[in-house]
């Protein structure tokens, strides 16, 4: 990344292995390599061509040591929230696991250790289904059939509109915590208030990257994470108590910024999306389950998440929503084993129905 921002490909590739060596189940890395159309100009001109280009996605697959004939064998498929990746979810691999045969895990493109060069629309459904063409392309060339996906936070948005866009290659849809349920409406705005002499720092701030700082701050970003998100290296303390979670925060978030421009690019203004998952009701298939699993404390608007999954019963879409006791928005972390033990259930219910 050069001389100020002390991260690169090769030392986030380590400190990706360093999160993942606690998991006890036989796991290795694939790197899927996938074929999309990149619009490109010509010459700086006015004149657009699709190109197809291939990208990586960075994946790891999770297979179970245990072989129990009982065990769902359609695949699990986890997808991490923003500014995350794959290692996020090192607290749930092995405990889902004893009642699946199988987890893949991504990153997506932009994020982690996936390809960083794709060029996303700067329009927001544009982007949001190129996103979406990504995970598409990722499973017909994995030769997933069908698939059990579980999206975090920004992740559950793109988990929610794929299932849309691709209903026969899910099984069942979880959403964890998710971000993106609605518009920026009125009350939306009312939660989030700030006086007015805010409001010229917010314009500012929300000019940038949401992760920039990080980059900007150069040498000095690893100790930045390791100060402010004490909260989520705290959250991974019963597997790891040295840097491993604050380093693999850092090197993530320190790449070229693709992902983070994409999330912009669908927001509007930022930190709404500008088309929400209420406003998608209509079009949810009603062949797909759905599960919503809100922490009991987070800072998401789970009235949205109420109000979504009674939309989705009167259409006659076998939903449900529960909460996780003593989490906030990383509900997979902070009572992960209430959380795990709730995938199961899921799971085992989707493998005796």
């Amino acid at each position: 990344m050069g001389w100020w921002v002390k991260s690169s490909e090769a030392t986030l590739a380590e400190t990706e292995s360093s999160m993942l060596r606690c998991i006890k189940n036989k796991a290795s890395i694939l790197v899927v390599s996938i074929l999309l159309q990149q619009k490109v100009s010509w010459a700086s001109s006015f004149i657009f061509k699709q190109l197809w280009k291939e990208y990586d996605v960075n994946t790891v697959k999770v297979v179970s040591s245990c072989k129990d004939t009982s065990k769902l064998k359609t695949p699990v498929v986890l997808v991490h929230g923003f500014g995350a990746g794959l290692g996020f979810w090192i607290l749930n691999y092995d405990e889902i696991l004893k009642s699946a045969d199988t987890i893949y895990a991504l990153d997506l493109l932009g994020f982690g250790r996936s390809s960083r060069e794709f060029q996303f629309s700067r329009k927001s459904k544009e982007c949001v289904s190129e996103f979406v063409s990504s995970i598409e392309a990722w499973r017909e060339k994995l030769n997933i059939e069908k698939m059990v996906l579980v999206g975090h936070s920004f992740g559950a948005y793109l988990s929610y509109s794929y299932t849309v866009a691709y209903p026969s290659r899910v099984q069942h849809l979880v959403l964890a915590d998710p971000w993106g349920m609605s518009r920026r409406t009125k009350q939306e705005a009312e939660r989030f208030k700030f006086p007015w002499y805010f409001h010229p720092i917010i314009r500012i701030v929300s000019s940038f990257n949401p992760l920039a700082f990080l980059r900007i701050s150069g040498p000095k970003g690893p100790g930045l994470v390791s100060r402010f998100r004490k909260d989520i290296i705290a959250k991974f303390s019963s597997v790891y108590t040295d840097n491993t979670v604050a380093d693999y925060i850092y090197h993530c978030n320190a790449q070229t910024p693709n992902g983070e421009e994409a999330f912009r690019s669908i927001c509007n203004p930022v930190g709404w999306p500008e088309t929400g998952m209420l406003d998608q009701v209509d079009l949810y298939p009603p062949s797909v389950t759905l599960s919503i699993l809100y922490g009991d404390e987070t800072w998401m608007n789970k009235d949205n998440g109420y109000q979504l999954v009674n939309k989705l019963k009167d259409r006659g879409v076998d939903a449900t929503i529960d909460e996780i006791s003593d989490s906030g928005h990383h509900v997979y972390a902070d009572n992960f084993p209430q959380f795990n033990a709730t995938i199961r259930r899921i799971i085992d219910k989707l493998n005796h129905s």
